[in-house]
């Protein structure tokens, strides 16, 4: 037994994992391999063979098909309509109890790539979406704009929407820094004179945070990339200061951001007739 074989068996028998996947892969590859690897590129990076059934079982490519498969695995990765940005990832053809099995290794990458135009993450259970978060962004703006006023607003010669800056970091805060393994559910609530939000939340402290000596710590560094690549969100830091800068001038008082297990946000608003979700 080599020292490829002797690795791959190691690794097969811990199963699959955060940084290891099996496709079965007799003489085909199937769709949700690309998934996958935007999946690895999109967290720690990972391994995925081919040839291994989900439970751990060696059942090998065919050997006439080996060829192909790396050819149009290669050719898919490099392709920006699949893969964008493209991955050049390398195939390892290893010989595991005399059964051809292809060994891919995936680096994690410092870009937000897109599978078939969707963007994938990794965790425990597999490979997640994330393309509905933009959905939910877009639907707490909608709500925003529908029940909270925009009084006129002038910064130099030109006109600011105050809700529209102040609430864009606000849902922004809402989706990306996220606790997503607390099944707490995120609020945003109108009331008289004020908004505040609850969000699951990993501290790094507790109490109201100081906006003059505050540290923002990124929290779900792959989802905040994506979001700042659309341009739905500022780069760290500065969202909260633009938030702090125009939340007086919005609801006559600063903006209070309370750090904790569930971290909230509290914004002062011109009195209206409210609603409340």
């Amino acid at each position: 037994m080599d020292t490829n074989e002797h690795q791959l068996l190691g690794m097969i028998r811990q199963g699959e994992g955060i940084a290891t996947e099996f496709k079965k892969c007799r003489n085909r590859l199937s769709r949700d391999v690309y998934e996958t690897v935007c999946a690895f590129l999109n967290r720690h990076g990972g391994t995925i063979l081919l040839g291994v059934t989900d439970s751990g079982g060696i059942q090998g490519i065919e050997q006439d098909a080996v060829a192909q498969i790396k050819k149009d695995f290669v050719t898919a990765t490099n392709n920006p309509q699949k893969i964008y940005p493209p991955a050049y990832l390398s195939v390892d053809e290893v010989t595991v109890k005399g059964k051809p099995v292809l060994r891919v290794y995936v680096p994690e990458s410092s870009q937000v790539h897109r599978c078939n135009g969707r963007i994938y993450d990794r965790n425990e259970d597999g490979d997640l979406v994330r393309t509905n978060l933009i959905e939910t962004y877009e639907h707490i703006i909608a709500f925003v704009q529908k029940h909270l006023p925009d009084p006129f607003f002038i910064e130099g010669m030109e006109r600011i929407s105050l809700r529209d800056a102040i609430f864009r970091e606000v849902a922004s805060n809402i989706l990306i820094h996220r606790e997503y393994t607390n099944a707490f559910p995120a609020k945003l609530i109108i009331e008289r004179g004020q908004v505040r939000t609850e969000n699951s939340n990993k501290p790094h402290g507790f109490g109201v945070l100081d906006p003059a000596t505050f540290t923002p710590f990124p929290k779900n560094p792959v989802i905040g990339a994506f979001f700042r690549e659309i341009h739905r969100a500022d780069e760290l830091g500065s969202g909260m200061r633009k938030m702090m800068r125009y939340g007086k001038a919005y609801g006559g008082a600063d903006p209070e951001m309370i750090e904790g297990d569930i971290f909230r946000i509290i914004v002062k608003i011109p009195e209206f007739g409210g609603t409340s979700d």
